[in-house]
């Protein structure tokens, strides 16, 4: 008798946090919806002028999926990457951005509501790459930066690059988007041409990776990176 007792006593408390959670989800589902609507908003807005203000010139564009989970991995010149591939992919993209941002007052709030998350690049950030991992367990698709800074004025394939993005791709084993952006000089102004070639996906088979290490993670950041070098390279010498 007791025993029974017990039993619908767990039963309720399981349904009480199963009613909790799905509560939670809603919720968290309404605050992703309206930060998206944001963020398509601000896109369609700067659209117009960010083309023109640095002459943008887009290929590639039919190869970014318009829905599912993926990478989007690119090399980095400047501050104003996130945007350029914001309003290349026509699709939201989340970013780590730096931890220092989000000390801002006025700009954690903009950041946050396009999608941005912190991550504290002087340390192995868990609780970022939790949250970039999630955001691709969840169908979305996350931004990256393998080289991990920005390098103005130096060509991308003669810089270091670190194994994270390898480690995300090989946990996940979801497609990775290479998009290049480059200028002649690899600096970044207005009214100076600025060049997005977006790839055609990489397929996690591509990689024909091995058992989990740190050599592994790299040997895959290298693999994409390379990718996203050579098509950079080959729309240069067209």
């Amino acid at each position: 008798m007791e025993n029974s007792q017990n039993n619908v006593i767990s039963d309720k408390e399981k349904l009480k946090q199963k009613k909790k959670q799905q509560r939670e989800i809603k919720k968290q589902n309404k605050r992703y919806t309206s930060k998206m609507k944001f963020y398509r908003s601000v896109v369609w807005l700067l659209t117009g002028g960010i083309r023109l203000a640095f002459r943008m010139k887009i290929e590639g564009r039919e190869n970014m999926p318009k829905n599912g989970a993926c990478f989007v991995c690119c090399n980095h010149l400047s501050i104003w990457d996130p945007v350029f591939l914001a309003v290349s992919v026509k699709r939201p993209v989340h970013f780590m951005s730096k931890k220092e941002i989000f000390s801002v007052p006025v700009l954690k709030n903009i950041v946050s509501l396009l999608g941005a998350f912190p991550v504290d690049r002087e340390t192995a950030d868990i609780t970022a790459i939790k949250t970039a991992l999630n955001h691709v367990n969840y169908g979305n698709a996350l931004g990256i930066f393998p080289q991990g800074t920005r390098c103005r004025g130096k060509a991308p394939e003669t810089l270091p690059i670190k194994n994270g993005t390898g480690m995300m791709v090989y946990k996940t084993q979801s497609d990775v988007i290479p998009v290049s952006i480059y200028t002649k000089d690899y600096k970044v102004s207005f009214l100076k041409p600025v060049y997005v070639k977006i790839g055609k996906p990489i397929k996690f088979e591509e990689y024909n990776a091995g058992e989990k290490s740190q050599e592994e993670y790299q040997r895959i950041s290298d693999f994409i990176f390379e990718r996203i070098c050579s098509q950079a390279n080959e729309s240069k010498e067209a």
